[in-house]
């Protein structure tokens, strides 16, 4: 599983945030979410 990786001041850096469990992708997700959220991107 992958998102967008973000950096710790929301920004998105265009590289991958992998994990290894569905678990812990929904919490990648869940940051790539807000930070999309946070930049009015819908």
């Amino acid at each position: 599983y992958f998102c967008v990786k973000i950096d710790p001041d929301g920004k998105l850096l265009g590289y991958h945030d992998f994990a290894v469990t569905y678990e812990d992708h929904l919490k990648n997700a869940k940051i790539y979410q807000e930070a999309l959220n946070k930049l009015n991107i819908k």
